[in-house]
């Protein structure tokens, strides 16, 4: 997985990303999933993925 992702990042050098983190209980995936909502609904491209353990 580490390998595609790093591939993909290398080949759109023009995509924008938007990281979340912090600890445990914050909202990370609520707040993930409605920025990738609301900017599909802007009609961006969205991809979005968790790396959780």
């Amino acid at each position: 997985m580490a390998t595609a992702l790093a591939k993909l990042l290398r080949e759109n050098p023009e995509g924008r990303y938007i990281m979340f983190g912090g600890k445990g209980g914050l909202g990370k995936t609520t707040f993930s999933a409605a920025t990738a909502h609301w900017l599909a609904k802007q009609g961006y491209k969205v991809l979005v993925f968790s790396v959780d353990p």
